[in-house]
């Protein structure tokens, strides 16, 4: 089994240019836990992950125990990051060299990286180019068809 047999070509992807609001939006939008950062040629630039995402908006810790604030005021300090970043562009937080997979690679070696290293998709790409990705769920699904079939 490779995990050209397994990918999924319906892709969550933005480009460079978009900011952390269209992130969450998107994110939002499509139930995803990752979207995949393309140039114009949908070259994989990156990835932003809901985690990237949610710590660039939380306060950091220092920021609330020196506040000493109550839950309220805490909730608004995250409401003022978030204000505060939402146009930044996700280049700025994204992960710039994720792991990926290539389509001739072997299902078994990409659901090992994703278990070991606890990652829930995985870019696939094919010359640089970004064909799709391949999540938990997916090669799940994968193994039960070839049983049942």
């Amino acid at each position: 089994m490779r995990v050209a047999d397994a990918f999924n070509e319906k892709v969550a992807k933005l480009a460079s240019a978009a900011t952390l609001c269209d992130a969450a939006e998107l994110l939002s939008a499509t139930q995803s836990s990752e979207l995949m950062v393309v140039d114009g040629d949908d070259n994989l630039l990156g990835v932003v992950s809901e985690g990237d995402l949610v710590r660039a908006v939380m306060p950091s810790r220092d920021e609330v125990l020196e506040g000493d604030l109550p839950l309220l005021s805490s909730l608004e300090l995250i409401a003022e990051k978030g204000s505060s970043i939402k146009d930044r562009r996700v280049t700025e937080i994204m992960i710039t060299d994720p792991i990926t997979m290539s389509p001739e690679d072997p299902l078994l070696k990409a659901a090992q990286i994703m278990d070991s290293r606890k990652i829930r998709r995985l870019p696939v790409v094919d010359a640089g180019r970004l064909v799709g990705t391949l999540s938990r769920a997916d090669i799940c699904l994968h193994v039960i068809r070839e049983q049942a079939d």
